[in-house]
């Protein structure tokens, strides 16, 4: 790798330039800075001390990754572009890469800042930056109006075939000798040939430009820049952990163990490590990273949450009630007036956490219920239900119990039906969130039960706990016709969270309780609650930059429809 006189600079030493080009950073007084109480995300890497997250982890990891950017040296931080909009920055080895909440619908959301074009500032009148003619470009070379430059070998096939103008841009000089090497300038990168490294995958190397630029205008000083640690949390019960997601065991770790978490979710797992071991584990084994109590909140309006899911609701909003709680701020959502809808099978959540208090108050036994609440959740079994209901009590010790356990907003419409159990979408989002974060029963029990959630038979994983190798997605879904009047009642609720989503063991509490017309069929239920909630899903970017933009709290105020002037694709 060229080592040139500017990368061998202090880095920590304070400059006043300010990056030119298509995306001008103008750094916030004081919001150069990681997240304080998420130091880390998800995606830890020790070399450098930083972390991966949101939508910027996810270009760099779908865009060639290590090899291509390096590692993170920088936490996101909040920047403003050239025309005065928030977007998440973040700096690694050989790039920096940009977040624009205001292009969250389009492919241009996360954009490579043009680190090759502020880098060559002021070399434009030597003879290799002079612009050339078509007509001066060699025989079998690329030739870009543009910029006036020419793409030729030994670095054509290798621009295109790692990305092209996306990912690189326009050449900004021809091929010169830097230190012993051929190079050449792109928008956001130098590339050198390294002819002693033919017939491997470094016969071309990119110049550290994130490093360099860092240091030249001085942001390696600041906190963002500072080595974090990787988000911790702990064990709700010893869990052997696996080589991958569903895979071949590599060790034991003990309930109430300290473990970094490293990556993840994946298929509703996460990558932990200790000093000891490092392996996946299912999400129903960890404590959450934040456990807000829901009881806490007060219920702000969907469009509070995000303006096109409240008008995805507003659509059926007399045959719905949705709720949705967000764990990373302790913020929960409502709307649809719908009203008290008898939730069918997705009442059997109440009916195991009330099971499961009564084994925590040592009035029934798990050993004497564990072969009922296993095919009551994972295979929604009614008979197994229905005795359940009659060992807890009816509703009389379901009330009471809901009682002790501080859990509200419920009502029980039939005595003798338990799939009447009522309740508001957030007051579902709630109750489910206080069950998830382990605040109505005990660590073991709470494991028990986000297990056999998140062992559902795949048949009945659609709407919030539809799966997916890029996601947690676990709940309880259900689906009943009644008679008179003629309609059906389809419930979906249960924690999701995206790649995308707020750092850590964080997720989305999400209800969707739908009672509409029976002509419908029970189709138009289930693709509604399956399609909001990827919508709900689709926000994760948003949820993720609030995390960062400090002056930024109501994603509603987000735009995301429209290009922002000034801000777009590079050339």
């Amino acid at each position: 790798m060229v080592r040139s006189g500017w990368e061998k600079r202090d880095e920590r030493r304070i400059a006043s330039r300010i990056a030119y080009g298509l995306i001008a950073l103008a750094l916030l007084a004081g919001a150069l800075s990681p997240l304080t109480t998420q130091a880390a995300g998800i995606s830890f890497y020790d070399p450098t001390g930083h972390s991966l997250s949101g939508p910027i982890r996810d270009y760099w990891e779908s865009r060639g990754g290590l090899w291509l950017f390096g590692y993170p040296i920088s936490e996101p931080y909040e920047a403003v572009s050239e025309d005065g909009e928030s977007i998440v920055a973040q700096y690694f080895e050989r790039a920096r890469l940009e977040y624009h909440p205001s292009l969250d619908a389009t492919p241009y959301r996360v954009l490579g800042g043009r680190l090759g074009y502020d880098l060559t500032l002021g070399r434009q009148s030597e003879r290799s930056f002079l612009p050339i003619s078509r007509s001066q470009a060699s025989s079998g070379c690329e030739f870009f109006e543009p910029t006036g430059h020419s793409l030729c070998e030994p670095f054509r096939d290798w621009w295109y075939a790692k990305g092209g103008l996306a990912i690189f841009g326009y050449p900004l000089s021809e091929v010169m000798t830097e230190g012993g090497y051929q190079v050449q300038y792109f928008e956001r990168a130098r590339f050198e040939w390294h002819p002693e490294n033919i017939g491997t995958d470094w016969v071309v190397e990119l110049g550290h430009l994130g490093v360099d630029a860092a240091g030249r205008t001085g942001v390696a000083s600041t906190a963002a820049f500072k080595n974090s640690q990787a988000l911790s949390t702990s064990l709700r019960v010893d869990i052997t952990a696996a080589d991958g997601p569903n895979g071949s065991p590599v060790g034991t770790l003990t309930a109430g163990e300290i473990v970094r978490v490293v990556d993840g979710p994946r298929n509703d797992w996460y990558l932990v490590s200790t000093s000891r071991l490092t392996g996946w584990v299912p999400f129903s084994a960890l404590n959450w990273t934040r456990t807000p109590d829901p009881r806490a909140a007060s219920v702000e309006s969907l469009e509070a949450f995000d303006s096109d899911v409240a008008a995805a609701v507003r659509q059926n909003d007399a045959w719905m009630t949705v709720g949705i709680y967000d764990t990373s701020t302790g913020r929960l959502y409502g709307g649809g007036s719908g009203g008290l809808i008898g939730s069918a099978s997705l009442s059997k959540t109440v009916v195991l956490a009330v099971a499961l208090h009564q084994v925590d108050t040592g009035r029934i036994s798990l050993d004497d219920i564990r072969g009922l609440i296993e095919p009551m959740i994972m295979y929604s079994d009614n008979d197994a239900t229905n005795t359940m209901w009659r060992i807890i009590g009816q509703d009389v010790g379901v009330v009471d119990a809901l009682n002790e356990m501080g859990v509200s907003g419920f009502a029980i419409q039939h005595p003798w039906d338990w799939g009447q159990t009522a309740a508001s979408g957030a007051d579902w989002a709630r109750f489910l969130a206080l069950f998830g974060s382990g605040q109505l029963v005990s660590p073991g029990l709470t494991s028990l039960a986000l297990g056999l959630m998140q062992d559902v038979t795949p048949a009945h994983r659609w709407g919030v706990s539809t799966q997916g190798s890029d996601r947690l997605a676990i709940g309880k879904n259900g689906w009943y016709v009644d008679d008179d009047p003629y309609q059906w009642r389809i419930a979906s609720a249960g924690f999701v969270s995206g790649r995308e989503g707020a750092p850590g063991v964080a997720p989305l509490v999400v209800a969707i309780i739908t009672r509409y017309p029976a002509e419908l069929g029970e189709g138009w239920g289930i693709a509604n609650a399956t399609n909001l909630t990827q919508q709900i899903m689709d926000r994760s970017g948003l949820i993720w930059s609030t995390q960062y933009l400090v002056n930024t709290r109501n994603l509603s105020a987000l735009p995301r429809n429209g290009r922002a002037l000034g801000v777009g694709p590079l050339p």
